[in-house]
């Protein structure tokens, strides 16, 4: 009989990415919405291009659907938020392979970060226990 030892084999794949580290539920549900997609659209038809912002626009929508309590989309009956990463994948995508659709202004208050455009416009983070109810 052989003796079993915790010993693992030599593995050199510390400086790989930790593929192992990805949730399958989450990923499950963007190909849903990506099945779905196909039925909609056809396969890969994102990939002929679109104005990016139109895809920024529906990632927004089904962020704000949801945080606004509703947890699926009603037409396709998913949740709001694969959809949202859906859409947030193709503009990774659309980064490499269609350029000549990226329609983002030039100057956004938030290329120099966000922390600098509350300084420009008089916004400050509430200390802790600080709310923005005046009425006590």
């Amino acid at each position: 009989m052989k003796k079993k030892t915790n010993e693992e084999a030599p593995k050199h794949d510390n400086e790989k990415l930790r593929m192992e580290l990805f949730m399958p539920g989450p990923l499950r549900q963007v190909a849903a919405v990506l099945t779905f997609g196909t039925w909609k659209y056809g396969a890969n038809t994102y990939r002929r291009g679109l104005n990016w912002s139109r895809y920024v626009g529906a990632a927004l929508r089904h962020i704000y659907a949801w945080y606004g309590g509703e947890k699926n989309d009603p037409e396709s009956g998913l949740h709001h938020l694969a959809h949202a990463i859906t859409n947030l994948i193709f503009l990774l995508d659309f980064e490499d392979i269609k350029s000549e659709f990226d329609d983002r202004p030039p100057e956004t208050p938030f290329k120099d970060g966000a922390e600098q455009y509350d300084r420009e416009h008089g916004f400050k983070p509430q200390s802790k226990g600080e709310t923005d109810d005046q009425s006590n």
